[in-house]
């Protein structure tokens, strides 16, 4: 069957849907090549990674162990140990977790597996021993222990792990051999399919593409004659398909326009008596070129007459003529002015002004408008240039879009002049509390300097400064700032009883209003007042309580003010545990020198 016989969308379909075909077979053999480069990844994975992650874990994990028990033989109190041992029994968890992992996952000897997590057993009671000496108050020998007996077993099962993750990093490397060979069969088919269903695709596309382009150059050529004006030519397509019906549509508006060119090369010769007679109602062109004709009647009449001079024109011969003409003189003046006006606006000249000949000059009217506008623009854009942010801008309506982004940019520039204020305000403060507790050890002098540079730089009224016992679950206070009297007021606060307590129990800012007037004072020369707004600031680092900052105002603490205090407060945790340990330091050194 010639494909001449077909229609366009038979062929496409043969074309499209031997490829297709093609192309599905190779995605299916694709599909269950990469489902197997698939297990194989996932092998990889779940054995050598999965395994070697949790391998690291433990031996991490170990590492932390050895070096918490040997901070528990140097503990000073009962608490210290505590956190220690509640360390350790976390970490072992971990341990145990990741041992069951491997368990499951690994491909060696279980064996090996089982050793391990037996040697990692008996280390607990070595464990222990420790700690229990460490409880009796048997340092030494805890620590002995721990050097001796307790790094030995450490050592030894360090030794078990590194056989697992020795064996997981060997099966890595044989997986990714696998893998990749894998990789190169996938590869060699797909481009082997690929070059066997390119081939059957060309063959296909060629044919069904010369059984159209030959057809559609053919008429190419003919429309391109056409396009230079060569109305006569006629050319025929034999042919059942779309194309041939193309070619008969081309033919009858080849006859449209011939018919058209003759009537419009007697209308250009001058010739206003020929007429275009449409074919039906339907016939926008020829009614178009009917009516122009007409129009250009009328307009020839009128620019003969005003071509002889004749100004006293009769109505009955000219009909309303004389005023197209005079409203084209006052049209080109019109526009002459409005040229000369847009001119001297675009040189940035917004003096200029404009007289409306009438109350119905819109047009007029509109430029002087816009003129106006573009002058209160411009005296708005010269205040916010100077740094003015607060003159009124009123847009005159949701279309007005300049005055509108003048609003949106007036905004953005205050928002970031009040963010580069705070921004600056925070790295000051940052900055000089660090410069104002460089270099000091000593609790009582450390929290003297923090409260009281902290309550002068947010303006606070009161401030107090409280230290966590942990041995004794109390809150000292260690150092005040313009404090007189309070209800209740104690130098030492249970964790849990009263805002302080609650804030360090809770390890959460609290932020309390509307005090009563009995809970403390501000005192200055000028007289007594009493604080509305309360904040108590928990210093809490690596979920570790350290103390309480307390501050209270006639006014609201601002966002800003809280956002800086909770930026600050792990680093003056982080201080004031330092001041303790040194003091602890300090402490066993001058027992050790008795």
């Amino acid at each position: 069957m010639s494909l001449g016989k077909l229609k366009i969308a038979h062929r496409l379909i043969i074309g499209f849907g031997i490829p297709l075909i093609a192309m599905l077979f190779l995605g299916l053999h694709s599909i269950q090549d990469i489902n197997r480069l698939s297990g194989m990844v996932i092998d990889l994975y779940e054995h050598p990674f999965k395994v070697s992650r949790a391998i690291g874990s433990i031996q991490r994990d170990i590492i932390a162990m050895h070096r918490s028990m040997k901070d528990v033989a140097l503990a000073q109190n009962q608490a210290e140990i505590d956190d220690l041992v509640f360390e350790v029994s976390h970490l072992e968890q971990e341990v145990y977790k990741n041992f069951k992992t491997i368990q499951k996952k690994f491909l060696g000897e279980k064996y090996d597996v089982i050793v391990a997590i037996q040697t990692f057993r008996d280390w607990k009671a070595i464990r222990d021993t420790v700690i229990r000496l460490s409880e009796q108050g048997q340092k030494a020998k805890a620590a002995d222990i721990t050097k001796g007996k307790g790094a030995q077993h450490v050592e030894l099962l360090e030794a078990k792990v590194d056989i697992m993750a020795t064996f997981a990093k060997g099966k890595a490397a044989s997986f990714i051999d696998s893998t990749m060979k894998a990789k190169d069969d996938i590869l060699i088919h797909i481009i082997a399919f690929l070059g066997a269903g390119l081939l059957v695709g060309i063959v296909v596309s060629v044919l069904i593409a010369r059984s159209i382009t030959l057809p559609l150059k053919l008429g190419t050529n003919w429309v391109q004659e056409i396009e230079t004006g060569n109305l006569r030519k006629e050319t025929r397509y034999r042919g059942a398909d779309e194309i041939s019906m193309l070619f008969t549509s081309i033919n009858n508006l080849l006859d449209t326009l011939s018919d058209i060119s003759l009537f419009v090369h007697k209308v250009s010769a001058g010739n206003f008596q020929a007429e275009m007679q449409p074919r039906s109602s339907n016939d926008h062109l020829r009614i178009g070129l009917s009516n122009m004709v007409r129009s250009l009647k009328k307009t020839s009449k009128l620019m003969e007459n005003i071509a002889d001079g004749n100004s006293d024109v009769n109505m009955e011969q000219t009909g309303t003529q004389v005023f197209f003409a005079n409203s084209m003189v006052q049209i080109i003046e019109t526009f002459k002015e409005i040229n000369l006006l847009a001119e001297q606006v675009s040189m940035g000249d917004y003096s200029t002004k404009t007289v409306p000949k009438s109350e119905k000059d819109q047009l007029s009217l509109a430029l002087q408008k816009m003129v106006a506008n573009l002058n209160q623009v411009s005296e708005l854009i010269k205040a916010v240039a100077e740094g003015n942010y607060n003159i009124p801008i009123e847009p005159k309506g949701r279309q007005d879009v300049l005055t509108h982004s003048l609003v949106i940019i007036v905004n953005q520039l205050k928002e970031k002049k009040e963010e580069l204020r705070i921004q600056t305000w925070f790295q000051e403060g940052q900055y000089r509390l660090n410069r104002e507790i460089q270099g000091v050890l000593d609790e009582l002098t450390l929290s003297k300097k923090i409260i009281t540079f902290l309550s002068k730089y947010i303006q606070a009224h009161n401030g107090a400064f409280y230290i966590h016992d942990a041995g004794l679950g109390e809150l000292q206070m260690t150092a005040s700032y313009a404090l007189k009297g309070r209800k209740g007021l104690s130098h030492r606060t249970p964790v849990g009883v009263g805002l302080v307590g609650q804030a360090a129990l809770e390890k959460e800012t609290i932020l309390v209003g509307n005090l009563p007037e009995d809970y403390t004072q501000v005192c200055s020369s000028l007289g007594e007042a009493i604080p509305k707004n309360l904040l108590l600031l928990p210093l809490v680092t690596n979920e570790k309580l350290f103390g309480v900052m307390e501050f209270s105002s006639l006014k609201e603490f601002p966002p800003e003010t809280l956002r800086f205090l909770d930026s600050i407060t792990e680093n003056i945790a982080i201080a004031v545990n330092s001041s303790i340990n040194q003091k602890r330091l300090k402490a066993v050194l001058e027992e050790k020198g008795k």
